[in-house]
């Protein structure tokens, strides 16, 4: 028989029923939101979210995706690649636009929105946290998101180790030694909140700590919790069917101990952007 000739086919594939049957979301009724404020950090956490999050995560994990470590061990890493720690799937947000709507539902009744959805650009991917996993020079420093806002709906549970997002503030000291503090890019890019013009100092030190990945600079990953310039002020847990829905101009990094933590952390992460055009924000 010719291997050219194609008899039948492996391919999966759902109705739109089927799809919007294993995103379903809970009936606000079943729902919890909380508004969490901290400072100056103002984000939604949604508790119970999906009706049935273990058949959303069989779903998601069925398909492929680059593992980045190994193609940098291969030296064929192009640079249109995330080489953010872990495993990252990209997803066809028709897939899953029913949980793009409740979402834009729960943002918009809470003030975090204002504008229509037919105004929102929805992308998604997963994130995958493994034991052992490696990671490039930097990429547990905090860092912004080019998008404007993030929901992080965790699709399991991690319970011998700490989980979830953790959020910075920069802090440098104005002519008079006292400290002036930033809670988000925008601010600190602003000059008339930036009278002391800090940015020379903060590209410094990202160009010091944060460099172009390469193999050569892996190890294996190890969350940073602050030093002299950032200061870690708040923690947001990644619990089991919840989401952290949050500003990307605020600086967060990951929470997940990948020296000791026999179990793997996975998320599917909506980047939701106005349609005008995607947030080029300084990192």
């Amino acid at each position: 028989m010719s291997d050219k000739i194609l008899h039948s086919h492996s391919v999966k594939h759902y109705s739109r029923s089927e799809l919007d049957y294993i995103c379903e979301p809970n009936d606000d009724d079943d729902i919890e939101i909380e508004i969490c404020e901290v400072e100056k950090l103002k984000y939604i956490k949604i508790r119970n979210f999906l009706k049935r999050p273990l058949e959303l995560r069989d779903f998601c994990m069925q398909f492929p995706t680059e593992d980045t470590y190994r193609s940098m061990i291969e030296n064929t890493y192009q640079d249109d690649r995330s080489a953010s720690t872990g495993l990252q799937q990209m997803m066809d947000d028709r897939f899953v636009s029913r949980i793009s709507k409740k979402l834009y539902s729960v943002m918009f009744k809470h003030g975090m929105v204002k504008y229509d959805n037919n105004m929102m650009m929805w992308d998604y991917y997963t994130n995958l946290f493994y034991p052992g996993m490696k990671s490039a020079k930097g990429n547990n420093f905090p860092h912004i998101d080019p998008f404007s806002f993030a929901a992080n709906i965790y699709l399991s549970e991690v319970n011998d180790c700490k989980s979830g997002t953790n959020f910075f503030k920069c802090v440098f000291k104005d002519p008079d030694g006292n400290p002036d503090v930033f809670y988000n890019v925008f601010e600190l890019k602003s000059p008339l909140r930036n009278k002391n013009n800090y940015l020379p100092i903060f590209e410094e030190y990202r160009n010091k700590h944060v460099n172009k990945p390469s193999f050569e600079d892996f190890k294996t990953f190890k969350t940073f919790h602050g030093d002299d310039i950032y200061h870690h002020y708040h923690f947001a847990p990644g619990e089991f069917n919840s989401v952290t829905l949050y500003k990307g101009c605020y600086w967060h990094n990951i929470e997940y101990d990948a020296e000791n933590s026999k179990q793997h952390r996975y998320s599917l992460v909506a980047a939701i952007s106005n349609r005008s055009g995607k947030d080029k924000s300084y990192r």
